[in-house]
């Protein structure tokens, strides 16, 4: 099994599993890698919050750990998972923060040779998918059927978040990225909406 068909096995699992609960993002983490063990079998090794030092990272990246990290024993591939389910407001922040893990993403694939690597969206907030007229910016990646994730300039973000960086773009993707809001049903709410990347 690979580890993408093992998380879409996960998300099919949420909806199906009436013991399946959505709350908030350590509690998502946590279940997942609970079922990749499972899911992958012997053969894998699956970590939470590993230090990317530990993985052969050696330099600064956007971030210093994993959410989650898988390392196959039998051929040395490395794959990374980050998380994001907002429950509360915050919208601009975690948006960005995404945005983030995708350019984190794309360092580990690209410049230290990790196989694939995964973002997963999860929320309960409208917000983040409702169209709104009078925004745009970050806002107008987000609030579409299908999401892009692409390099973004000051004038792209609230002023407390700009105010953080001196340079522009504040955040440069190597390509666009994009994908589908899907519906997620989960212990019969349909409140919830997800969208994977894959990098």
């Amino acid at each position: 099994m690979t580890v993408k068909t093992a998380i879409q096995e996960f998300i099919s699992h949420l909806q199906t599993d009436e013991d399946a609960e959505l709350y908030n993002e350590a509690g998502l983490q946590h279940e997942l890698a609970w079922f990749l063990r499972g899911a992958l079998g012997k053969d894998y090794l699956v970590k939470l919050e590993y230090p990317i030092a530990k993985a052969g990272v050696p330099v600064k990246l956007v971030k210093k750990e994993m959410d989650i990290f898988i390392r196959s024993k039998t051929t040395g591939d490395r794959y990374c998972i980050e998380l994001k389910a907002p429950v509360n407001l915050q919208i601009p922040k975690r948006m960005f923060h995404a945005l983030q893990d995708v350019q984190f993403l794309a360092a580990l694939k690209n410049e230290h040779g990790f196989q694939q690597g995964f973002l997963i969206f999860v929320t309960n907030n409208d917000s983040f998918w409702k169209p709104k007229a009078d925004k745009l910016g970050i806002y107008k990646l987000f609030r579409k059927k299908v999401v892009t994730l692409e390099t973004i300039v000051g004038d792209d973000v609230p002023d407390f978040i700009r105010k953080e960086y001196t340079e522009d773009p504040i955040l440069f993707l190597d390509r666009v990225y994009t994908a589908n809001w899907e519906d997620l049903k989960v212990q019969g709410e349909e409140k919830w909406r997800y969208f994977l990347v894959e990098v």
